[in-house]
């Protein structure tokens, strides 16, 4: 898979009054941070940052550029505005390649039609796994295998992709579930036909029987 990348825009270069104001002109105000060095300030084409995280998530390895110096970085946070469906802030932390990093990696489920049928569904009870490693082994994607369920009651962290890779160390219980199959619930259908003939009964009249006294 290619490697995502984005091009940070030095925030001296351009001047905007308001966080808002760059906001309407599509650029996102972020944060470079680097071991050792002040925090720098940087725009990012709100197309772009919105692509990159579409496309790869959260937690892989970023090749930047900034004021034509190239170099990796992870995303450490963002904030978006849920209203308005926009990014409004993102920090990014420099990597240093002999240095290993910990992220929390997104679980993506494969091969579901395997296994959901007949009411079955998949219900996950673990969507994400916590990882350290270095930058160059940060994983494209985690993923977990449902046809599995068709031989085990559940799939667990150490039947994740990334398990059996030694360069990748998995900061949680290896036997922690992260997906099973169960039943889906049906509303019980009542008979049309009973339906049909109590609503007849209702309609028709209640005879009386009157007696002399």
């Amino acid at each position: 898979m290619t490697e995502p990348s984005l091009q940070l825009i030095d925030r001296n270069s351009i001047k905007y009054n308001k966080a808002k104001s760059a906001l309407k002109d599509g650029k996102i105000p972020g944060v470079l941070y680097s071991k050792g060095n002040e925090p720098q300030p940087f725009y990012v084409n709100d197309s772009d940052l919105t692509k990159l995280l579409i496309t790869y998530g959260t937690s892989r390895r970023v090749s930047i550029t900034f004021n034509n110096q190239k170099s990796h970085a992870i995303i450490k946070d963002f904030q978006k505005d849920s209203l308005k469906n926009q990014f409004i802030h993102i920090d990014l932390q420099t990597l240093n390649e002999n240095e290993k990093v910990r992220v929390s990696s997104a679980i993506h489920i494969i091969n579901s039609e395997a296994v959901e049928n007949d009411g079955k569904i998949l219900q996950m009870q673990t969507n994400e796994v916590h990882i350290q490693m270095l930058p160059s082994f940060i994983p494209d994607s985690v993923t977990a295998d449902a046809s599995l369920l068709l031989e085990k009651d559940n799939i667990l962290i150490c039947d994740l992709n990334i398990a059996s890779d030694s360069n990748i160390e998995i900061l949680q219980d290896l036997d922690t579930v992260v997906l099973t199959l169960v039943y889906a619930q049906t509303a019980p259908v009542e008979d049309e036909q009973d339906n049909e003939q109590d609503n007849e009964q209702e309609k028709e009249p209640k005879l009386v029987e009157v007696t002399d006294q």
